[in-house]
């Protein structure tokens, strides 16, 4: 009785360990994925803030922005029913100009129609109001209008849309490669990436107290922060 007791502990052991191996693993990937992200999108606003075409146009709407939303990839493909998604950052600035840590969040949409092709595109939303900053903290929402929609040259696009549910004016910037034929996807809705937020600050960080309370920080972020507070304000 005694070695079948022995036994079991001992497997109850190696199974709890096995679960700690496969967590530990787990943020670890999360955290790393955390750290590409911001390096990515350090790349991707200075691209599109550097682009010719677009540039100056994206630089005016931030200089008045309350935060701003990058993702460097945002898939878009369909064949019949469409899909975009991807993973991006969000960042409030101060009234000093400071910018705030990145807070981590997830982007997606669905439409269906006649639509064919793929489309690989950076994407910059500017947030205008503090409203719309409070409503994408606050629950997951859903932006108005074709956020790839372009205006400029194509492939390299500004639309406005205005997000009536949550009374705040966004336009996306962008920098699209590839195609994308039909119906354009409507109703993208933002919400937070709680694994990844614990990954890069620990746990029990939110969005509110990393963008807005300044109650985490990290420094693999400082790099895309002093960039954005050496952009000239309004």
């Amino acid at each position: 009785m005694k070695m079948y007791f022995s036994k079991l502990f001992q497997l109850s052991f190696l199974a709890v360990m096995a679960m700690s191996l496969i967590s530990f693993s787990a943020r670890a990937a999360e955290l790393d994925d955390a750290h590409e992200l911001v390096d990515e999108a350090y790349y991707s606003i200075k691209k599109i803030l550097e682009n010719e075409r677009q540039g100056d146009r994206a630089m005016g709407y931030i200089k008045t922005a309350k935060a701003i939303f990058i993702s460097p990839q945002i898939l878009k493909g369909a064949f019949i029913i469409g899909a975009e998604g991807g993973s991006g950052i969000i960042m409030a600035r101060a009234s000093n100009g400071e910018w705030s840590y990145p807070g981590f969040f997830k982007m997606g949409a669905a439409s269906v129609g006649l639509q064919l092709g793929a489309q690989n595109m950076e994407l910059l939303l500017t947030i205008q109001t503090g409203n719309g900053l409070r409503a994408i903290l606050d629950d997951k929402v859903t932006l108005g209008g074709d956020l790839s929609a372009a205006v400029g040259s194509k492939g390299e696009g500004v639309s406005g849309t205005t997000t009536t549910n949550i009374g705040a004016d966004v336009y996306s910037f962008s920098r699209n490669q590839g195609g994308f034929v039909g119906a354009s996807v409507e109703g993208a809705a933002i919400w937070e990436d709680k694994a990844r937020n614990a990954a890069f600050y620990g746990e029990g960080a939110t969005s509110e107290d990393i963008i807005l309370n300044g109650k985490f920080a990290n420094e693999k972020a400082d790099k895309l922060r002093d960039y954005l507070s050496s952009l000239p304000m309004n």
